[in-house]
């Protein structure tokens, strides 16, 4: 695995985040996955910035246009499939 110091400040700086929130809210219990509630509005991922599910589809059907546009004889070009992109976004911006 490769050392990278910009992801261990966030990852840390997440924890903290969530430390804080739970020492101001003693009442509520955090099991399983349910701390990812409190973090997910901080960027904790390599991602420079976080993408909607709406921005991402609209970008999915610019990315198809452009590509219709530009190679119209391609195979390659095939409308996008929304579950099949759900999937992707869901794997690459918001479950991470």
């Amino acid at each position: 695995m490769v050392w990278r110091p910009q992801r261990h400040i966030k990852e840390k700086t997440s924890l903290e985040k969530v430390r804080q929130w739970q020492k101001d809210n003693p009442d509520i219990l955090l099991q399983g996955g349910t701390y990812k509630k409190v973090y997910e509005t901080w960027a904790i991922c390599d991602y420079g910035s976080v993408t909607t599910w709406e921005e991402y589809w609209e970008s999915c059907w610019k990315r198809y246009y452009y590509a219709l546009k530009r190679y119209p004889n391609s195979t390659r070009n095939k409308k996008p499939d929304e579950e099949e992109e759900y999937h992707r976004w869901y794997k690459y911006y918001k479950g991470k």
